[in-house]
Protein backbone atom coordinates (compact mmCIF):
# COMPACT_ATOMS: atom_id res chain seq x y z
CA UNK A 1 0.00 0.00 0.00
CA UNK A 2 1.67 3.35 -1.03
CA UNK A 3 1.98 5.78 1.90
CA UNK A 4 1.09 9.50 0.73
CA UNK A 5 2.52 11.11 4.26
CA UNK A 6 5.96 11.07 2.24
CA UNK A 7 4.11 12.91 -1.18
CA UNK A 8 4.20 16.12 -1.95
CA UNK A 9 1.60 18.45 -0.98
CA UNK A 10 -0.41 21.48 -2.07
CA UNK A 11 -2.68 23.50 -0.01
CA UNK A 12 -6.03 22.90 -0.68
CA UNK A 13 -9.02 23.84 1.23
CA UNK A 14 -12.57 22.34 0.96
CA UNK A 15 -15.54 22.16 3.92
CA UNK A 16 -18.64 20.66 4.02
CA UNK A 17 -21.56 22.42 5.87
CA UNK A 18 -20.88 21.64 9.58
CA UNK A 19 -22.87 19.94 10.79
CA UNK A 20 -23.99 18.51 7.19
CA UNK A 21 -27.73 18.44 6.01
CA UNK A 22 -30.16 15.70 5.70
CA UNK A 23 -30.24 13.76 2.82
CA UNK A 24 -27.25 15.48 1.68
CA UNK A 25 -25.75 14.29 -1.94
CA UNK A 26 -22.66 16.25 -2.46
CA UNK A 27 -19.73 16.09 -5.02
CA UNK A 28 -16.35 17.83 -4.86
CA UNK A 29 -13.59 17.09 -7.91
CA UNK A 30 -10.30 17.81 -6.71
CA UNK A 31 -7.63 18.00 -8.97
CA UNK A 32 -3.85 18.67 -8.98
CA UNK A 33 -3.04 19.03 -12.76
CA UNK A 34 -0.12 16.60 -13.93
CA UNK A 35 -0.73 14.13 -10.85
CA UNK A 36 -0.38 10.44 -11.35
CA UNK A 37 -2.27 9.73 -8.02
CA UNK A 38 -3.64 12.23 -5.72
CA UNK A 39 -4.90 11.52 -2.09
CA UNK A 40 -6.64 14.17 0.39
CA UNK A 41 -5.81 14.99 3.86
CA UNK A 42 -8.44 15.35 6.23
CA UNK A 43 -7.72 17.56 9.00
CA UNK A 44 -11.52 16.42 10.53
CA UNK A 45 -13.82 13.91 9.34
CA UNK A 46 -16.68 12.67 11.29
CA UNK A 47 -20.00 11.12 9.81
CA UNK A 48 -22.73 9.26 11.10
CA UNK A 49 -20.64 5.87 11.63
CA UNK A 50 -23.40 3.38 8.91
CA UNK A 51 -25.20 5.46 7.91
CA UNK A 52 -23.57 8.75 6.33
CA UNK A 53 -20.23 7.95 4.39
CA UNK A 54 -18.12 9.74 1.65
CA UNK A 55 -16.69 7.63 -1.64
CA UNK A 56 -13.64 8.15 -3.48
CA UNK A 57 -13.92 7.87 -6.97
CA UNK A 58 -11.24 8.82 -10.05
CA UNK A 59 -12.75 10.62 -12.89
CA UNK A 60 -14.25 7.63 -15.06
CA UNK A 61 -16.48 7.09 -11.71
CA UNK A 62 -13.90 3.67 -10.13
CA UNK A 63 -14.48 3.41 -6.83
CA UNK A 64 -11.45 3.52 -4.40
CA UNK A 65 -13.12 3.44 -0.76
CA UNK A 66 -15.59 4.87 1.18
CA UNK A 67 -15.55 6.09 4.80
CA UNK A 68 -18.14 6.33 7.57
CA UNK A 69 -17.66 7.24 11.01
CA UNK A 70 -13.88 9.68 12.71
CA UNK A 71 -11.02 9.61 9.95
CA UNK A 72 -9.82 12.89 11.28
CA UNK A 73 -6.13 13.34 10.50
CA UNK A 74 -5.87 10.74 7.75
CA UNK A 75 -4.99 10.50 4.27
CA UNK A 76 -8.11 9.48 2.13
CA UNK A 77 -7.25 5.77 -0.44
CA UNK A 78 -4.90 6.68 -2.97
CA UNK A 79 -6.76 7.22 -6.46
CA UNK A 80 -5.12 6.61 -9.75
CA UNK A 81 -4.79 9.78 -11.75
CA UNK A 82 -5.18 13.80 -11.50
CA UNK A 83 -8.76 14.11 -9.70
CA UNK A 84 -10.36 12.70 -6.72
CA UNK A 85 -13.88 13.21 -7.00
CA UNK A 86 -15.49 12.74 -3.08
CA UNK A 87 -19.16 11.97 -2.86
CA UNK A 88 -20.84 12.85 0.69
CA UNK A 89 -24.35 11.36 0.90
CA UNK A 90 -26.19 11.15 4.52
CA UNK A 91 -29.77 9.87 5.19
CA UNK A 92 -32.70 11.50 7.09
CA UNK A 93 -31.05 11.57 10.88
CA UNK A 94 -28.51 12.41 13.07
CA UNK A 95 -26.27 14.63 10.92
CA UNK A 96 -22.35 15.01 12.31
CA UNK A 97 -19.17 17.71 11.71
CA UNK A 98 -18.57 16.66 8.01
CA UNK A 99 -15.15 17.48 7.27
CA UNK A 100 -12.36 19.98 5.82
CA UNK A 101 -9.56 19.35 3.76
CA UNK A 102 -6.51 21.26 4.36
CA UNK A 103 -4.52 19.57 1.56
CA UNK A 104 -3.74 17.17 -1.33
CA UNK A 105 -1.00 14.59 -1.77
CA UNK A 106 0.22 13.66 -5.48
CA UNK A 107 2.79 12.51 -7.04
Amino acid sequence: MEDPYNWQTTNKTYSSSHPYADGVKLDIEIKVDGAQKVSIYFDKFETERGYDFIEFTDASGKSYGKWSGDHSGEFSPVVIGDSVIIKLTSDGSVNAYGFDITKVAFK
